[in-house]
């Protein structure tokens, strides 16, 4: 189905803004939504942007909460200037603000109807279906938008080379065009470097803009081929049959490549650094079949071929000795909570590195010994994990030796791209998960818990995307930036941890957005040393110490963010501190709403404060 309309929100609006997309959806017309439609891997903005250009309706869910979202507000941005038509749907009767006023003062809107809401989303589905007939451009053989939405006496744009029809718009089809060009430059620039996610990614962007193009269909079928793991023969045989069937000659093959304030934490000592890589080719053998919880599991491991898949049967499968993986590997389990891997030895359970690939799905990895070791240290090389709990690392105790410490539940290190999916990380000693060097991790909708040294720490120039996880009871922060690491964590909720919700140190220079972070020991978001950034959107409640901390050089943008019954100030800049403070809500908090030193060069606009026990702004100045 072309995605058509993109539905733009709040995120607190959520629950509207999918039942909104069902409904149309069910009508026939296409629709683009976060997160459901947003690729791992790939720049989320650009996808945005990219979702939006394709798109010829933006549907906005207009209420108080979508008003102050600075995500919504860039998104009707980026409509204006693609020439895309919004459409807003009111859910309540809040007051625009001058900014929305710019955006939507000549838009027609539609609204909800309370208590029952279901006239109003028909009429709303209408006015999509008619608005979609007035300026869609049909491409050849394309039908009408489905007549159950469309208005009455409304129908379909004839096609373009009707008689009588003005001539298409051009300069759009152009526009697709060149961009659709520039994906497949994409694609194939990916494929050479072995990143078949970002091809794949690519190739569904293609579909999006262009849903009639003869070659993005079996190439993005090879891509996830080549992502599934399953035998290229395979590949090659279905292009073959589709070129036997008349299709048009196919683009290059897809390539394998081988106060007092708060406490100042101490980063854990370097990791010894990775072992070289080692070159690894695909090749097509058949999967192993199931393997048995008796079966010898480190040697048919270590047996497999390139490319092959494993599969486990429920049960408990236990490693002799630590495995070290280096050739493209998929290894499947029944399900996270009755499939196991289980070694007692020291080190590590499982090491993945060369250039090649390693899938973990449905499958718990755990260390079960008294040996320092992590679970999962990827050296090199490239891990996804859907669905999998990594536990029971063990760290060595003080010996002088840094570089066998030990304890993480995942350790991604060097070059290393990684990608975990509904994964949990419990129970560990060290850290749930610990990336240094030019590592590039993505960790979204999973659970990190119980962790001795934290939830998840950054260093070195680790890029990552956190987002919509739950950091919760660790003994550190539950999470980290440090080193020159950057990246975005957004949704995220932490709760509970031993120190600080988040934590941002040295250079580090993340976008920390939408998070919650509540009932830590220390303050809710704490930044020290030179790092920048942007703290926006955030709630920070019940924390034992501030709610937001902004200490030593550091001078993040600070926007927008609520922090209420702290038990000291609800944001407090210290030092030398500087940066940007506007929008924010600080209210019944223990000490101050907002807290300046005298040294600090921070910049204070429009922030609200009440309530707060000591000054609701304290700035001498």
């Amino acid at each position: 189905m072309e995605r058509e309309v993109f539905v733009c929100h709040s995120s607190k609006d959520a629950a509207v803004a999918v039942r909104l997309c069902e409904r149309l959806e069910s009508c026939g017309i296409g629709c683009w939504i976060a997160p459901r439609d947003v690729l791992a891997g790939v720049s989320y903005p650009r996808q945005i942007v990219e979702a939006i250009q394709g798109c010829r309706v933006l549907l906005l869910v207009y209420s108080a909460a979508a008003d102050r979202s600075p995500h919504v507000q860039r998104e009707l941005e980026t409509a204006l200037q693609e020439n895309v038509s919004i459409l807003p749907f009111r859910l309540d009767a809040h007051d625009l603000s001058e900014d929305m006023r710019y955006f939507l003062g000549a838009q027609h809107w539609v609204h909800a109807t309370s208590p029952d809401p279901a006239p109003g989303e028909q009429r709303l589905a209408e006015q999509v279906g008619a608005l979609l007939n007035r300026i869609k451009v049909p491409r050849s053989g394309e039908g009408k938008v489905p007549a159950s939405v469309a208005s009455p006496g409304t129908g379909a744009r004839p096609p373009a080379n009707a008689p009588g029809n003005a001539p298409a718009n051009t300069a759009a089809s152009s526009r697709v065009a060149r961009r659709v060009e520039a994906l497949y430059q994409e694609a194939e620039a990916c494929e050479s470097s072995g990143d078949f996610a970002g091809a794949a990614a690519a190739y569904e962007r293609i579909l999006a803009l262009a849903p009639e193009d003869p070659d993005a269909p079996r190439l993005l079928a090879l891509a996830r081929l080549e992502l599934s793991g399953a035998p290229s023969a395979a590949a090659s045989s279905g292009a073959a049959a589709a070129n036997d069937a008349g299709a048009p000659s196919p683009r290059p093959a897809l390539r394998a490549t081988p106060q007092p304030p708060p406490q100042r934490e101490v980063s854990p000592a370097p990791r010894p650094p990775p072992s070289p890589k080692a070159s690894s080719a695909m090749v097509a053998p058949a999967p192993l079949g199931e393997v048995g919880a008796g079966s010898r599991l480190d040697d048919l491991l270590g047996a497999a071929r390139d490319g092959q898949t494993v599969r486990l049967v429920a049960g408990v499968h236990r490693l002799d000795r630590p495995i070290v993986l280096d050739k493209t590997l998929t290894l499947e389990g029944a399900g996270r909570d009755t499939t196991s891997v289980v070694c007692a030895g020291e080190g590590h359970v499982v090491r993945f590195k060369g250039a090649g690939r390693l899938i973990l799905r449905d499958l718990t990895l755990e260390h079960a010994g008294n040996a320092d070791a992590d679970v999962l240290r990827v050296a090199s090389g490239a891990v996804l994990a859907q669905r999998c709990a990594f536990r029971g690392a063990v760290e060595a105790a003080a010996d002088g030796d840094e570089g066998s410490r030990g304890g993480d539940g995942i350790w991604a290190s060097s070059d290393a791209v990684c990608e975990f999916v509904e994964c949990v990380i419990a129970g560990n000693q060290g850290s749930g998960l610990f990336a240094d060097g030019n590592a590039r991790v993505t960790f979204r909708d999973g659970v990190v818990s119980d962790n001795g040294g934290g939830g998840i720490h950054l260093t070195g120039r680790v890029q990552a995307v956190i987002s919509g996880n739950g950091c919760r009871d660790n003994g550190g922060s539950g999470i980290q930036f440090r080193g020159d690491s950057g990246g975005s964590a957004q949704g995220n909720t932490c709760e509970r941890n031993g120190k600080s919700g988040m934590y941002v140190d040295d250079r580090a220079a993340p976008s920390l957005r939408e998070n919650v972070c509540t009932g830590n020991q220390d303050s809710g978001i704490a930044w020290f040393g030179d790092s920048r950034g942007t703290c926006e959107s955030n709630r920070c409640d019940d924390n034992r110490s501030n709610g937001i901390y902004v200490g030593e050089r550091a001078a993040p943008a600070v926007l927008k963010n609520v922090c209420a019954e702290n038990d000291k100030d609800g944001i407090s800049y210290r030092n030398e501190s500087g940066g940007q403070c506007t929008g924010n809500r600080c209210r019944k908090n223990g000490e101050d709403g907002i807290y300046v030193a005298s040294t600090a060069t921070v910049r204070l606009q429009g922030n609200v404060c009440v309530g707060n026990a000591g000054a609701n702004i304290r700035d001498p100045r």
